[in-house]
């Protein structure tokens, strides 16, 4: 059974010719990893209670400050600082661990980068399993407004863009809303919020549902209750993938109801994790 404390330590990784000191969580276990990729303005913490849930205890849990954000250190020009860069971060990472086989979790931009990532896996690696939680999927569903980027694109200042970030979350009714704008100062590194801000609403005019059911793997998608009249969730189940309404929350359900929240995970990667233990069986193999 692995171990319930996870490793806290500080990974160094070059990514495209960038040191990086990553504050990561490491909780090693003879099942398949899950790596968690938080939201920009979040932190590795916000699934740390995933070592908790008796389902997953013998799984190997992945996940660490994005650069840009929490604890972690980017030595580099800031305007790297992109979805395109969290994805080869992430790619770094599990490269580090030696993972082929994972499941992948990701939350608002760190859905987004997951989603990019699970795109462009190679042949070695095996997405066993995606929740993407509040993750962009469209121009209508991404977090940041066309006017939050346009007012990004005409600043000079980090600390403005900031504080504009701030303004603009404190201005936009949601659950849990006003908790993350409160800890942003703390979690974010001024000169990140433009380049994350605008390539997240850049990609979100591309064809990122169509990418998304595209992958061969079990699928879930995750919203708050205040965000269930998304365009695009018929479509999604029509396609087969899993909903997960999470009540009384919104973006950010992991603050606003993490019970539930934890509740569906578990049960989603159980069913999975008994679906792949059933076709080993079948062939005369094992979970």
């Amino acid at each position: 059974m692995a171990t319930e404390s996870p490793i806290l330590s500080t990974l160094s990784l070059t990514v495209n010719s960038h040191p990086l000191r990553l504050s990561t969580l490491y909780r090693p276990g003879p099942k398949p990893a899950i790596l968690f990729l938080h939201g920009f303005g979040s932190c590795k913490e916000d699934l740390h209670d995933l070592i908790y849930l008796p389902s997953l205890r013998d799984h190997t849990v992945i996940a660490y400050d994005a650069p840009g954000c929490g604890a972690s250190e980017h030595y580099g020009p800031s305007s790297d600082l992109t979805i395109p860069f969290l994805v080869a971060t992430a790619q770094a990472v599990l490269a580090h661990y030696h993972i082929t086989s994972f499941y992948l979790i990701g939350h608002s931009t760190g859905a987004l980068t997951a989603l990019m990532l699970a795109t462009m896996l190679p042949r070695t690696q095996q997405l066993l399993a995606f929740i993407n939680i509040e993750g962009t999927l469209s121009h209508d569903n991404c977090f940041f407004s066309r006017t939050l980027y346009n007012d990004l694109l005409k600043s000079t200042s980090p600390e403005d863009d900031l504080e504009k970030l701030i303004a603009y979350v404190n201005s936009t009714p949601g659950y849990s809303h006003s908790l993350y704008a409160s800890l942003l100062r703390s979690r974010v590194r001024p000169d990140a919020v433009k380049p994350i801000v605008t390539s997240t609403v850049q990609l979100s005019w591309k064809n990122l549902l169509g990418r998304f059911v595209r992958l061969s793997c079990p699928l879930m998608y995750m919203y708050g209750d205040q965000n269930c009249e998304a365009t695009f969730l018929d479509q999604l189940e029509k396609n087969g993938v899993e909903l997960a309404r999470i009540p009384m929350s919104g973006h950010f359900p992991m603050y606003s109801n993490s019970a539930k929240m934890f509740k569906r995970i578990e049960g989603f990667f159980r069913d999975c994790s008994f679906a792949t233990s059933s076709n080993s069986s079948a062939s005369g193999g094992s979970f």
